[in-house]
Parts: structure tokens; C-alpha cells; sequence
């Protein structure tokens, strides 16, 4: 799938991405080989839907401050470790 999608993610993260998907009103954010959500995932799944104004319209600049917050927090992996958990 073509990365066309980086928009969504601060640019001061690119280099921690793999890819940025946008499909089905789904977004998934894959991190590279060695880095995780602080979570231990390298995937995090935001659902548009879930991020909408007041008055229940869609909002793009919600969702992105949402990936963005999540994605600070990413830890840095030693690669046999990241490979056995992924």
C-alpha cells in the first residue's frame, strides 16, 4: 500500500513509520521494526468516526492531535526483541 497518508502523522515521526493507512473509515499506523506504542504495539487503530466536533461532524485535526499524542510516547526496542514480539 502506497504511504500517502503520512499527513496524518507529525513530521518530526516519519522516520519511526512504516505506513499510514486510511481505508473503510479506519486508520492504522505501523511503526518501523524497532519501535513501539508505549503500549508494546507497533499498531494503533483510530477509528474516524470516534473523532468528531461538538456538533458531531468529522474532524481531521482531532484525529490527528490524537495520533500525535499517542505516538510521542513511542519506545525505542533492542530488534531481537521486537522481533520475537511482533
Amino acid at each position: 500500500m502506497a504511504n500517502t497518508n503520512f499527513h496524518l502523522v507529525p513530521k518530526k515521526y516519519h522516520h519511526i513509520l512504516n505506513e499510514v493507512c486510511d481505508e473503510h473509515g479506519v486508520v492504522e499506523v505501523i511503526l518501523k521494526r524497532g519501535f513501539e506504542y508505549d503500549i508494546g504495539s507497533s499498531l494503533a487503530c483510530y477509528e474516524r468516526g470516534e473523532f468528531c466536533k461538538a456538533d458531531g461532524t468529522p474532524s481531521q485535526a482531532i484525529l490527528k492531535r490524537c495520533i500525535a499524542n499517542e505516538i510521542q510516547r513511542y519506545v525505542e526496542v533492542p530488534l531481537d526483541q521486537w522481533d520475537r514480539d511482533h
